[in-house]
């Protein structure tokens, strides 16, 4: 009864214990959506396409040095969010 209440155990005990696995799960979430293009070309609203949606879009219509550099700034966005988990993996070892 007189007991840490539900966030304060979450907060102290279970985070910590899980922290390594919690920014893995994100790390992976955000590289999974990076890619994603199904589901961003079934819901994109007008004028406002994502990445993989625009460089899809440009495969067809645009220039290939345009579409080259779109896709090494998706690439350098998805190594960026790697490299970030990884360190932030190695930190919770």
């Amino acid at each position: 009864m007189s007991g840490a209440g539900y966030f304060r155990r979450l907060a102290r005990i279970v985070i910590p214990l899980h922290a390594r696995d919690i920014v893995t799960g994100v790390g992976l979430m955000l590289v999974f959506c990076l890619r994603d293009l199904e589901t961003a070309v079934l819901f994109y609203p007008p004028g406002g396409e994502t990445l993989t949606v625009r460089i899809f879009t440009l495969e067809a219509n645009g220039s290939p040095s345009v579409v080259a550099a779109l896709a090494m700034i998706h690439v350098v966005l998805t190594l960026t969010v790697v490299s970030i988990g990884a360190l932030a993996v190695r930190r919770f070892r």
